[in-house]
């Protein structure tokens, strides 16, 4: 295994080519940005945004009654995201609040396309979705100082200020370096955003932020995580080098003790889902070889049986 993996990637790294299938758009002239690693380029650091009025209150408290009313049966998610994991439910989970949470991520795309020095082509694409409980009482309080591996995120306020104590989203100004711990007996002066009920807050996943812990009662947020043009990611655009990716992805997944780098994952999932459409296809197009075959053979069969009956009534 161990001399497989070195002759893999030595090949893939020996391989002097730029060469693609296909030329990139303008906004893939700088490759492929693999995911949880979008926080880390320097636009990953767009200021905070406030967005007002994006659900109603009515709205709000629909997805909270439709969350509690799945957890009442199944439980709340806790252990979904490795070094930061929220009590929380993933939005797949949830269809019926599906329509409104288009309306936001339309509303999120507007606000980044126009404050965050994106392009009319660049896109945006859902890494994740997920409605998150905070509660005081036998429960996740808030959420430690981190930064996302997303370029955007965002989180939509589900309750009232007065619902909760405490609370609210607190921002570093440190910018993308790991901001050092605040001296004891410090006053904590970083900004503290605790919106209206409905309102978003819209940010670059690379700024450094916390969920300040709730002291009374419960806080709903749905948490969003964008990423930065991922069909940049994409076997059309990989050219010859994501050929060997795709190799070394293949020849490697078989050990599970390996874990291959981010953008051979992406074209291996990639090739499984077009290797699987395409059987799919050529399954369909078997089954409509044999209808058509089975159903010309009727026809004639008909056609003969038909023929007949005249020629013995004349």
């Amino acid at each position: 295994m161990v001399t497989m993996r070195i002759i893999l990637q030595v090949a893939c790294f020996a391989v002097s080519t730029n060469a693609l299938f296909f030329p990139r758009p303008p906004e893939c002239a700088g490759g492929c940005i693999e995911p949880y690693g979008e926080s880390r380029q320097p636009r990953a650091t767009c200021p905070v945004g406030v967005l007002h009025q994006v659900v109603t209150e009515a709205e709000a408290d629909f997805m909270v009654a439709q969350a509690e009313a799945y957890a009442a049966k199944h439980g709340w998610k806790t252990e979904r995201h490795q070094h930061y994991p929220t009590t929380d439910l993933p939005w797949r989970l949830l269809p019926t609040v599906w329509p409104l949470l288009n309306r936001t991520l339309a509303a999120v795309e507007a606000d980044v396309h126009a404050r965050c020095n994106l392009t009319a082509a660049e896109q945006l694409s859902v890494n994740d979705i997920f409605l998150v409980k905070y509660t005081a009482r036998d429960g996740q309080r808030g959420l430690a100082r981190h930064r996302d591996g997303s370029f955007t995120s965002f989180n939509l306020m589900l309750s009232n200020p007065t619902d909760y104590e405490g609370g609210g989203t607190r921002f570093d100004s440190c910018g993308p370096q790991k901001c050092a711990p605040l001296a004891p007996g410090m006053p904590d002066d970083r900004p503290l955003y605790r919106v209206p009920k409905g309102s978003m807050l819209v940010h670059g996943g690379g700024n450094f932020h916390e969920g300040v812990p709730v002291t009374a009662g419960s806080r709903y947020i749905v948490a969003g995580f964008l990423g930065l043009n991922r069909h940049c990611c994409s076997l059309k655009y990989a050219g010859v080098y994501g050929l060997w990716q795709l190799l070394r992805a293949l020849a490697t997944s078989r050990y599970p003790g390996y874990r291959a780098p981010g953008h051979d994952t992406i074209l291996l999932n990639e090739f499984t889902s077009l290797l699987g459409g395409m059987l799919r296809l050529m399954v369909l197009l078997a089954l409509a070889y044999v209808c058509i075959v089975a159903a010309m053979g009727v026809g004639l069969w008909a056609w003969e049986r038909a023929r007949t009956w005249v020629q013995k009534s004349a």
